[in-house]
């Protein structure tokens, strides 16, 4: 065994692998909130951790810590040593309102603190919780997109801008496929900045309930068809649409599927047509774009093939279904991937 000869100025400092053990508390902290309603409970009336504690029977102790490490976490608010809502609480984490998050958080959280991961790269059995593609799929994301199917303004300003940027002009007569659309608030953005804009949504019937009530709130109903199926199979059609999109679904297939999809996306799409994918980009030598190989990770967990892909992996695929003139832009934070059929 060899100890170490540096000088204590001299080692480096085990601070990121420190902060690293202690972020893990949070995600089993919220997951424990959420199962204990707690936040529903400080909205009955219930103010203070002995009061909770003694109604539900459980351990004093334990509810005021939990309550007094929530409130550190700006997720609860105390004043003399009563608890109250603070507005992101009120919003998001309160059960039976229709912005409720919390059953999309415990899902999300199923895979509690990875930890099989290490069982799972030693037998490449995946993925370690229930694959999120298919009805599992729908079933998250109709719950994750409440909050945006019932406040439908949110973020459309900046989609809005977002098509500017990449150079998308509100043409009339302009025919959009959005493949696995989730709530399809992206292009029903765009639907929205001309009348004669016509957006055709796929997705699975349950997320298509979500999109198509979206539709409904901003008005461009008349505007929208839908296209029900897994876009693993689902014929997206033959010389159909100027423009498709596809926003942070690739990723949760491996390269055989998505050359498949790539495949018959070209095909729906008219000569010259474009299609434009959102997602996070892995850098090329997979070291630095953190959140893109944190989400890989992620994906081993939730999906049997999933991966991030890098430019260049994506642009083999792009140009092996037909596709030319592809190109990377990144606007506001997120990576498009661009490419057109010839």
């Amino acid at each position: 065994m060899t100890t170490s000869t540096k000088k204590p100025e001299e080692m480096p400092t085990a601070k990121p692998i420190l902060d690293i053990l202690w972020e893990c508390y949070k995600p089993a902290i919220l997951k424990a909130a959420l199962e204990l309603e707690v936040w529903d409970k400080v909205a009955s009336g219930h103010t203070t951790a002995a009061e909770i504690a003694e109604a539900e029977g459980w351990d004093p102790t334990g509810t005021r810590m939990l309550m007094d490490v929530l409130c550190s976490m700006d997720l609860l608010g105390k004043q003399k040593g009563k608890y109250h809502l603070v507005p992101v609480a009120d919003h998001y984490l309160v059960p039976g309102k229709s912005s409720y998050m919390g059953d999309y958080v415990v899902l999300d959280m199923g895979w509690e603190g990875f930890g099989q991961l290490a069982d799972a790269i030693r037998t490449g059995r995946r993925p370690i919780m229930e694959d999120w593609t298919g009805e599992r799929f729908a079933q998250i994301w109709t719950s994750r997109f409440a909050p945006r199917r019932l406040a439908p303004a949110r973020g459309l300003d900046t989609f809005t801008a977002t098509w500017e940027k990449l150079g998308v002009t509100a043409d009339s007569g302009l025919r959009v496929l959005d493949i696995g659309c989730g709530s399809g608030i992206r292009t029903l953005a765009l639907a929205r900045q001309h009348p004669d804009i016509k957006v055709t949504l796929q997705e699975l019937p349950p997320v298509l309930a979500v999109s198509v009530e979206l539709a409904e709130n901003l008005g461009v109903s008349q505007q929208v068809a839908t296209l029900p199926g897994d876009l693993q199979k689902v014929d997206f059609g033959q010389d159909d649409f100027d423009l498709i999109f596809m926003g942070h679904i690739l990723h949760f297939f491996g390269p055989k599927d998505v050359a498949s999809i790539l495949k018959r996306a070209y095909a729906a799409l008219v000569p010259g047509g474009e299609l434009i994918i959102a997602d996070v980009i892995a850098d090329e030598e997979r070291r630095e774009a953190e959140n893109a190989l944190l989400a890989a990770i992620w994906l081993y967990g939730v999906s049997a093939d999933g991966d991030m892909f890098s430019f260049t992996e994506l642009n083999d695929l792009l140009q092996g279904a037909g596709l030319v003139d592809v190109s990377l832009i990144r606007e506001d934070g997120e990576d498009f991937v661009r490419a057109r059929r010839p």
